[in-house]
């Protein structure tokens, strides 16, 4: 019997019929910290996390930012952002078009449905939250991020 593979989907939050489920996957949390002079590149004139998740080794990463990162039984609004180069997974520094730097916060592996429930796993590595784990549950109609 072949072994069956996971779907692995569009993680935009665009609708679909399938279940989208995801084998154990890199992310990273990116302190981004805008322009000092903002200019029309930067999505915001504000300091807010962007949230990188690898779908497929190699490939663009699926991208969120929010204004601060949830507490346990918090709720926070996410923007959704065009896919990101798999090189974010492990720069830092300026970001080009003057849009301001980004330095990591935090990283590790993650699993489940985007649209759905989904685990992160910090490496060890993550000064900010090594060894934890968080379930975050995401809505994609919403637009919202809940920590479980």
């Amino acid at each position: 019997m072949e072994k069956q593979r996971p779907i692995v989907g569009d993680l935009t939050c665009k609708p679909t019929s399938k279940s989208v489920i995801i084998s154990l996957m890199r992310f990273v949390i990116l302190n981004h910290q805008p322009p000092t002079s903002p200019n029309e590149s930067a999505r915001t004139s504000q300091a807010h996390f962007d949230l990188l998740f690898e779908k497929v080794s190699g490939e663009d990463l699926k991208t969120i930012a929010v204004d601060e990162l949830p507490q346990v039984d918090q709720q926070v609004d996410f923007v959704a952002l065009p896919d990101h180069r798999s090189d974010y997974l492990s720069y830092e520094g300026e970001i080009s078009g003057g849009r301001g730097s980004v330095t990591r916060f935090a990283s590790g592996n993650w699993n489940g449905e985007f649209s759905g429930d989904l685990q992160l796993l910090f490496e060890n590595g993550s000064a900010n939250f090594a060894g934890q784990t968080w379930s975050l549950r995401v809505d994609c109609d919403a637009n919202t991020l809940l920590r479980l």
